[in-house]
């Protein structure tokens, strides 16, 4: 969900299946990402490899 004051992404959960997180997306703003366990992500600013807002568009069929 984005706070619109900052322009910052508040971050929702972190979930077991893809449908659970769907589930929880009750807001046009929430989206999903994948994101891998016990793995630091690089310190520079970076997009998702695999993120969508399940209200506002289709899965991408490109990723399993």
């Amino acid at each position: 969900m984005l706070n619109h004051e900052t322009q910052s992404w508040i971050f929702q959960g972190v979930y077991s299946t893809e449908d659970k997180a769907i589930a929880k997306c009750v807001e046009d703003d929430f989206f999903i990402a994948r994101i891998k366990v016990d793995y630091d992500e690089p310190r520079e600013v970076k997009g998702f490899e695999y993120a969508y807002y399940p209200r506002l568009e289709d899965k991408p069929n490109n990723i399993k």
